[in-house]
């Protein structure tokens, strides 16, 4: 059993001690007694003791200097996590990286002819919650001043005179969707919460949803009254932005759903600029009501949005679930996993909102709402650093990681189970090439977590519906021989949670190391791709029966 890093620090630190003080007492002797001691076994023990105090006063040195380090840097990382009791969990994962697929076995394809071994230990650790009691009761408040200069607000208040406060706060209103990012810039996480009222007390119908804003630090302490310059918001706060409610009568689900946010970064005269930007989709009058992706940049503009529309394209009745990511050489465009099966990448324009398909076969023309298959959108993607991996992976293809979600029906005891998947998308560095490709996608994941039941007092089989979902890489780093990425998730859509991952970069290297060069045959990269998205979640049914026996739903 591993011992926790502080107890470790701890019985150092008294070693060191006890054995500085016999060194001093041990040299006070020798100078008093050296006439009548053996020379040869006091050198021997002078030296043992040297080197016990070298060992010891080493590991005090390195251990605090990486917290001292975490403190003077930029990193996300606060010291405590270090010192978190972590659990180690599998992730069973699919790749073609070293092979490639037959089309005439896809039909009745083995998936585990593809399946990765993991030698290396990944680790959770426990979850955080990130909502505060009082949080919904606060952004209530601030709703309800804003509802005398916004009628829009008073969708809000639509209670009867009975209802207490207590109960109308516990029964209609709920703060999940959390999404942050890192700006290195401020040291801070910038936060993204989906905020819903439900007049009748159902998440599942939403009266109406609105955005709200919050700053951490890097321990994950809300931070209050925070600006950022050139910005007249101050955080906490409702983020202002222009809502839709339609020409019908009766108001229901209007506003912002499944916020996401991704950080732009780029180069200035010679300034490093972050700005956030957050992605989410919504009902639109000038386009018959049907839902949309939307570009919101609260920082720049605090109340105007723009609507995303795909060129060459029948606008989709339900836009929803694309998983957004930056290109670091072109930060006046955002990027998308349109869907994952078959893999369709769209870039769109930061300023007029139009998108352009990149890669994939052509939309269907004839149903234009396809596109939602077994993996949808999760997180956002990052980037993998080039530091982080060996140079003979890096030299021709650049890495992206996201963490997509499934929706799996008739699982077990349930009728609907969502999951979280890591993924991993590659792209040749040669800019004639613009074929990506989806290289691994790992199983059903759940970190160690058994999320709440959707409805409270049930248990899950009882419920038959098990939610959690992936919201955000709020970051990735490497301290000493570790590396650490923290994942903010919701629970059956009512939760906001944090949680920290330790030890994943080995594996994901041990998969990479072992790719052949990448194929620029688009029916090989296209069966691939629906291949791995059939294989993620092959195993849904064997992680139903395992969860439904060892967490007791």
């Amino acid at each position: 059993m591993d011992i926790p890093n502080d107890i470790t620090t701890t019985i150092y630190l008294i070693s060191c001690l006890i054995i500085t003080l016999g060194s001093i007492i041990l040299l006070i002797c020798y100078k008093k007694y050296n006439k009548t001691w053996p020379k040869t076994p006091v050198i021997i023990i002078g030296i043992l003791l040297f080197l016990l105090n070298l060992n010891a006063w080493y590991f005090l040195s390195t251990n605090y200097k990486s917290k001292i380090s975490i403190l003077a840097s930029s990193k996300p990382i606060h010291h405590d996590v270090l010192e978190t009791e972590f659990r180690s969990f599998e992730v069973p994962g699919f790749s073609f990286i070293n092979q490639v697929p037959n089309d005439e076995e896809s039909e009745n394809f083995d998936c585990s002819s593809i399946k990765m071994i993991n030698d290396n230990i990944i680790e959770s650790s426990p979850l955080i919650n990130l909502n505060k009691d009082d949080d919904l009761k606060s952004l209530r408040d601030q709703l309800l001043n804003m509802s005398e200069t916004n009628a829009v607000y008073k969708l809000c208040f639509q209670d009867k005179e009975h209802e207490s406060e207590e109960d109308i706060l516990k029964k209609k209103w709920f703060k999940f969707c959390g999404s942050s990012v890192w700006m290195s810039n401020y040291g801070v996480y910038f936060t993204i919460n989906r905020i819903v009222y439900t007049k009748e007390g159902s998440r599942n119908n939403p009266t109406i949803s609105i955005l709200s804003g919050q700053i951490f630090n890097r321990n994950w302490e809300e931070l209050k009254d925070y600006k950022f310059p050139n910005s007249n918001l101050t955080f906490p706060t409702i983020l202002p932005h222009y809502i839709d409610i339609g020409k019908k009568e009766k108001k229901e689900i209007i506003g912002s759903e499944d916020p996401r946010v991704i950080l732009n970064e780029y180069n200035e005269d010679g300034k490093t600029i972050q700005e956030p930007i957050v992605i989410f989709n919504a009902r639109r009058t000038e386009i018959k009501w049907f839902r949309a992706m939307h570009i919101y940049r609260p920082l720049l503009d605090p109340v105007n949005i723009i609507r995303l529309s795909i060129k060459d394209k029948k606008r989709s009745f339900r836009e929803k679930n694309w998983a957004p990511f930056m290109n670091s050489h072109d930060n006046d465009y955002i990027n998308f996993i349109y869907n994952f099966n078959p893999l369709r990448i769209i870039k769109c324009d930061l300023k007029s909102g139009e998108c352009n398909k990149v890669t994939g076969p052509p939309f269907n023309t004839l149903n234009a709402n396809d596109n939602a298959g077994k993996l949808r959108g999760g997180t956002q993607l990052i980037e993998i650093p080039e530091n982080f991996l060996p140079n003979d992976v890096t030299e021709k293809n650049k890495f992206l990681l996201g963490i997509a979600r499934s929706h799996n029906k008739e699982c077990g005891c349930l009728i609907e189970l969502y999951r979280p998947h890591i993924f991993i998308l590659s792209k040749s560095k040669d800019p004639e090439i613009n074929n990506y490709q989806l290289d691994y996608v790992s199983s059903l994941l759940d970190f160690n977590i058994v999320p709440e039941p959707w409805s409270i007092g049930k248990s899950t089989c009882q419920d038959g519906k098990s939610v959690l979902i992936p919201n955000s890489i709020a970051y990735w780093d490497k301290i000493g021989n570790h590396d650490y990425m923290g994942i903010t998730l919701s629970e059956a859509d009512r939760s906001n949670k944090l949680i920290h991952i330790r030890g994943l970069l080995p594996y994901l290297t041990q998969i990479l190391q072992k790719r052949l060069d990448q194929t620029d045959n688009k029916d090989t990269i296209l069966l691939e791709n629906k291949l791995l998205g059939d294989c993620s979640t092959s195993l849904s049914e064997e992680y139903c029966e395992k969860a439904e026996n060892l967490l007791g739903w």
